[in-house]
């Protein structure tokens, strides 16, 4: 399975590009929160209409590759090699 469909690239404030996992469904974004975020929001998930939209909280990496190691665990099937 191709993780790239979980992947969205961004521009943070000091202009650098990140990723961030997160469903696109329809118009909006779906991002799982960390443990952290959920325990500050009480909340599963965040949404938004743009990748930006929906950091904080989130899973953003640096690196495309570590963005796609926790899509692959978030979204991965059981019976995937």
């Amino acid at each position: 399975m191709d993780y790239s469909e979980f992947i969205h690239e961004y521009t943070d404030a000091d202009g650098k590009t990140r990723y961030v996992v997160a469903q696109h469904v329809g118009n909006q974004y779906i991002a799982p929160l960390t443990k952290k975020g959920r325990w500050l929001t009480g909340a599963n998930y965040l949404l938004g209409h743009r990748p930006v939209d929906v950091v904080g909280g989130t899973y953003t990496y640096a690196r495309r590759r570590d963005a796609i190691r926790r899509a692959r665990y978030l979204y991965g099937y059981v019976d995937e090699d």
